[in-house]
């Protein structure tokens, strides 16, 4: 993920919502404007900016089950017209910034194969 990108979003939703970096990045349960703030962010950036799902969850230090059920949660928020309206707000802030998205903040990802490890996927491979 770019780390711009990111950074690009967590600011303007600090700016809407007056919540310090401090707060929002605090370890402990946030109060529950944090808590949608943070939220926020995070949909923003998997659905705005397109940010891969494990690029958000290493940034903010969430699991990557807990991405997903941020952003579904925020999703979910969409029928109040007010939260919609400002979420579009947002997005259009974003675009209008023309980030790049080649650069990476987390390190890619293991992803886990149904052989198990390298050596017993050449050894499958080769029979």
């Amino acid at each position: 993920m770019s780390k711009r990108r990111w950074d690009a979003v967590v600011d303007r939703v600090l700016n809407s919502t007056g919540i310090s970096e401090l707060e929002f990045y605090r370890r402990a349960r946030p109060n529950p404007r944090v808590d949608i703030a943070r939220k926020t962010a995070i949909y923003l950036a998997r659905v705005e900016m397109l940010i891969p799902r494990d690029d958000v969850a290493f940034a903010i230090g969430l699991s990557w089950r807990q991405v997903c059920r941020a952003c579904a949660e925020i999703e979910d928020r969409r029928d109040d017209p007010d939260f919609e309206r400002r979420l579009e707000q947002l997005g259009e802030e974003l675009h209008a910034m023309d980030l790049p998205v080649h650069e990476r903040l987390a390190p890619p990802a293991r992803r886990a194969d149904h052989f198990g490890d390298a050596a017993n996927m050449v050894a499958h491979q080769a029979a």
